[in-house]
């Protein structure tokens, strides 16, 4: 029997600090595996933002960012690959000049 395969994941917990607990409020496994690195948040739409730092989906020295709706099942609404180097914490931002939006 051989191991089970490896994927990358990214539980959302919600707190109850008074309870002192903790539920899975989301947790959807990625469709890749990262061996390292990598970032995930919450944006403000409520969607998820993930960074497969070094994607095992593609070949050596590599990396998928990926924006998620909180949905069962969860569906990709962005991605990017990046090819060439690892990203080992990427996030997107509005803008570096003043008054432009992308």
């Amino acid at each position: 029997m051989g191991q089970p395969a490896c994927y990358s994941t990214v539980p959302i917990l919600q707190l109850d600090e008074n309870a002192k607990t903790a539920t899975l409020a989301f947790h959807p496994t990625t469709p890749d595996y990262s061996f390292f690195g990598g970032n995930a948040e919450i944006l403000q739409n409520g969607n998820v933002e993930y960074d497969e730092c070094a994607s095992t989906a593609y070949p050596a020295n590599n990396a998928v960012v990926y924006e998620v709706t909180q949905t069962t099942p969860p569906q990709t609404v962005w991605q990017m690959r990046i090819t060439g180097q690892y990203a080992y914490r990427a996030m997107r931002i509005p803008s570096l000049y003043p008054g432009v939006q992308w």
